[in-house]
């Protein structure tokens, strides 16, 4: 994690792309990174921190890093809340533990959003746990105590798939081992052609309707389905001009990913007040 922090500003960095809380350390699933020590004193970070009749309890975070795809969502943002408040909406809460499905957290809940990289160019990179009272470092964010640990998090920009990986990475391995084909009639205009049972001779004339001949079904041609249908305004649209003059308001189109970026607010200023308030009044 270290080098992690040591590396240039603005670069591109790996999103955590999963995270999950062990009972047991030796439970870290495969490619995750255990977080067993603080950051600040290199003491040992378990979030639970306690005894029951002599069995001792630890609970231990773990994170995945890996390349943005977008078959795997990214971590956006962190919140701790406490026990019995509600979830905030568009976030899933950690409740059970990876390995043993036990309660995660003692009297708090750690909630998580998840996002697809469609729609962010910014993403957690890094999580560390610190001593109560310590100072933030330079670039993370300060969510919340957890056991007497301050939990912190930096967000990083990552760079998103090329359209061209995007599209291959959505389609089903039966469109990408042989490309589509196409038959296009000489004699036709319009978009790729398709078979079908019957022929059809182009009209050519200013008429409305186009000839449809049959032909045996052992002589199928490759044609356009839409070929020999004019397209041209109903008379009774020609005539009136009433219309003519009207002025179409333009209506600008918002994708969600600009609703998202637009109005994105990550309510950075009141974690950390939250997180700075005496336990008696949280």
């Amino acid at each position: 994690m270290q080098d992690m922090r040591d590396a240039l500003p603005g670069a591109d960095v790996m999103p955590v792309t999963g995270l999950c809380i062990v009972a047991d350390p030796s439970n870290c699933p495969p490619g995750h990174t255990l977080i067993d020590k603080t950051y600040d004193r290199r003491e040992d970070a378990d979030l639970w921190k306690d005894r029951f009749f002599g069995r001792r309890i630890t609970r231990y975070m773990c994170m995945e890093n890996s390349s943005p795809t977008t078959e795997k969502d990214i971590l956006v943002d962190i919140t701790v809340i406490n026990e019995k408040d509600p979830v905030p909406a568009g976030y899933a809460c950690q409740e059970y533990t990876q390995d043993t499905r036990e309660k995660a957290m003692k009297k708090k809940q750690l909630c998580l959003r998840w996002m697809n990289i469609s729609l962010t160019q910014d993403a957690i990179s890094e999580i560390m746990l610190m001593s109560r009272g310590r100072r933030t470092p330079a670039g993370f964010t300060l969510v919340g105590e957890l056991n007497n640990l301050q939990l912190c998090f930096k967000m990083g920009q990552i760079s998103r798939p090329s359209p061209t990986e995007t599209v291959a990475n959505s389609l089903p391995p039966s469109y990408m081992s042989k490309p589509p084909t196409y038959t296009m009639d000489a004699r036709l205009n319009g978009p790729p052609a398709t078979q079908l049972p019957y022929g059809v001779t182009p009209n050519h004339s200013n008429t409305t309707s186009s000839t449809l001949q049959r032909s045996p079904p052992g002589d199928r041609h490759l044609l356009n389905p839409l070929a020999g249908i004019p397209w041209q305004l109903n008379p009774k649209l020609t005539a009136d001009t009433s219309f003519r003059n009207d002025t179409i308001t333009q209506i600008s189109f918002k994708s969600y990913a600009d609703i998202e970026n637009q109005y994105s607010y990550k309510f950075t200023t009141e974690h950390s007040a939250a997180a700075r308030m005496p336990p008696e009044l949280s």
